[in-house]
């Protein structure tokens, strides 16, 4: 393979990978993580670690990003860490770098099981 193949530049509206480490995607997984848990549940979120992220330039940027965090069932006094799940957040940037949330959901774990209505 020629070494332009392997250097393909992003094109405008495809996802491409970038680093889930850098601070930008640590900060935005957080914030994701952040603006989730204003929502009424019985559990809250703790941001651990992203794991994997894509960025897609649109009229603005959206960054697609798989995270870890930690599972607290009954937030407050009595509350129990249950487990790290793994989650993924679709954020929208907009020119002026405002932020929005377009997804929120959890990652299904490879061992799993799913419940299926008969």
């Amino acid at each position: 393979m020629s070494s332009s193949a392997q250097m393909q530049k992003p094109v405008v509206g495809g996802w491409f990978p970038v680093d889930p480490h850098s601070e930008k995607i640590q900060e935005l997984a957080k914030w994701a993580v952040d603006e989730e848990n204003k929502k009424p549940s019985v559990y809250k979120l703790a941001y651990k670690k992203a794991f994997y992220a894509e960025e897609q330039i649109v009229s603005g940027r959206n960054y697609r990003i798989d995270f870890e965090a930690y599972i607290n069932i009954f937030p407050g006094p009595a509350a129990k860490t249950e487990k790290v799940g793994k989650f993924q957040a679709i954020i929208y940037e907009d020119l002026k770098g405002n932020l929005e949330l377009t997804k929120f959901s959890p990652l299904l774990q490879a061992n799993e099981k799913i419940a299926v209505a008969n």
